[in-house]
């Protein structure tokens, strides 16, 4: 499927060393000229990887304890065709890139440091932070006893009891690492963001699956990993609302994240996607995924716009592989708002004040294409002094559908009639949603039918932003309530 896309970086003669270098993920590539390329890790396939000494393992073709780099180097040799096959069976494909000067780079995006840096799970090790190590030797007595610091990840470093040390360049490293498979434990310490200050210390023994906490106060509390994240602010936030995006920043910020607001982000190229002018969109979503590349995370606060990302890119660049891969990565870590902060970041409640009976709408992408239900309504249920009564008809268009509202007004309109009527019903004094197109649409149409209703988005309300930003349609000055 790559043959003729000109994606080739360079041709080696040794497909076994090759497969090692996928999994390894980065390495040095001797030329013919004495002249040697380092490469570095520039994106997956998207497709798990499979552990080919396992696969050996089960088939009882390797002892499990003599499993080692270079005896699946060895197996593979040895066996011919069926050794081609057996690396076959990883799915799992890397793409590189040409890394000048000093490397590999690891996923904190500085220079490993042989037998230093340690790779990790990040929904369990923050990256950055020291750990003491202790493990045993596996083919020779002693034990390993370092201060290493997490600094990369990978593909087959899953759950919080793994870790694989980066044990630099050349043979004697590619034997240390080849054969490194121990048990034993590591620990560390993090400054926690609490109020009250202390510095709890986490520990992690390799050799049974045990959980991250931290301790305070004499309660275990589990700790959330500091993850960077991007903020898609969305056309709609950034020219009418831009209130909701530092509403987004804020919430995101008291969920211990590092936000961060690419200059390059355009339109998400919903407006085209959705008026079949796929060529534009394409175009659009290139820039988007160029923009947005390297983050942990993406987040929007629209589950339009979150949608548009996650659910539709894949489908745009289908006819396109080296594509399609990007889109998927990219859509992987894309989430709407209050998705992120509940479902990725584990918030189950807010420090805000609310003094007024509200009434939720549910957008169309963000319930049908996210899944965004009962997540926002849990974490209004902690906001103080509010009071939230269920919306006939919630799940409902609102009748905004973006470039549906221009096309067919006159449905539109009557949407919005049926819409307003049903938030009349509830009595409630303000409307709440998570995409500002919806709360557009809702507040022109409460605003000419003379309604006191106001409307706000739920970022606003989570980040106790009501008393120094006024309803949407209202004058500055404006309070809720």
């Amino acid at each position: 499927m790559l043959a003729g896309k000109g994606l080739e970086l360079l041709w080696v003669d040794d497909a076994v060393g090759a497969y090692f270098l996928q999994v390894q993920g980065s390495g040095i590539v001797h030329l013919t000229d004495g002249k040697t390329v380092r490469l570095g890790y520039d994106g997956g396939n998207g497709h798990p990887f499979v552990s080919i000494g396992r696969l050996l393992v089960e088939r009882s073709e390797v002892p499990l304890k003599d499993i080692t780099m270079q005896t699946l180097r060895d197996w593979i040799a040895a066996h011919g065709a069926a050794g081609k096959a057996l690396m076959r069976e990883d799915p799992s494909f890397v793409f590189f890139k040409e890394v000048p000067g000093d490397g590999p780079y690891g996923s904190e995006r500085v220079v490993l440091t042989a037998q230093r840096s340690l790779a990790v799970d990040r929904r369990f090790i923050p990256l950055g932070v020291p750990l003491w190590l202790e493990a045993n030797q596996r083919f020779t007595p002693g034990t390993i006893r370092r201060l290493v610091i997490a600094q990369d990840t990978g593909g087959a470093i899953k759950g919080p009891v793994r870790g694989d040390i980066y044990w630099g360049s050349g043979a004697a490293a590619g034997r240390e690492a080849g054969a490194m498979n121990a048990m034993g434990h590591f620990r560390y310490w993090c400054r926690t963001r609490w109020r009250s200050g202390c510095w709890p210390q986490h520990t992690i023994d390799l050799a049974r699956g045990v959980p991250i906490f931290g301790r305070r106060n004499g309660r275990w509390l589990r700790m959330a990993e500091p993850v960077r994240v991007a903020l898609l602010v969305t056309c709609l936030v950034d020219l009418f609302r831009p209130s909701v995006g530092f509403a987004a920043v804020k919430l995101l910020e008291a969920a211990g994240c590092t936000v961060e607001v690419p200059r390059a982000q355009t339109c998400c190229g919903q407006p085209a996607y959705n008026s079949g002018d796929k060529a534009d969109a394409k175009k659009i979503a290139r820039q988007v995924i160029a923009a947005f590349a390297g983050y942990d995370y993406v987040v929007a606060p629209s589950g339009s716009c979150a949608g548009m990302v996650r659910v539709h890119y894949p489908e745009l660049f289908a006819d396109e592989p080296p594509t399609l891969a990007q889109a998927e990565e990219l859509a992987a870590r894309t989430y709407e708002l209050v998705m992120f902060l509940a479902d990725v970041r584990g918030m189950t409640e807010v420090a805000a004040r609310c003094a007024t009976t509200a009434t939720y709408h549910d957008s169309c992408s963000g319930l049908r294409e996210l899944g965004v239900k009962a997540q926002p309504r849990r974490l209004l249920d902690t906001v103080e002094g509010l009071t939230l009564s269920e919306l006939p008809g919630a799940e409902i268009c609102c009748g905004f559908g973006g470039t549906f509202a221009v096309k067919y007004p006159d449905i539109s309109n009557k949407m919005a009639s049926d819409k307003i009527a049903d938030i009349a019903a509830t009595g409630a004094q303000c409307v709440l949603a998570g995409d500002l197109g919806c709360l557009l649409q809702i507040a022109g149409k409460l605003s000419r039918a003379g309604s006191r209703v106001e409307a706000r988005h739920v970022a606003e309300v989570l980040a106790d932003m009501t008393d120094v930003v006024p309803p949407i349609g209202a004058p500055q000055g404006h309070k809720t309530g």
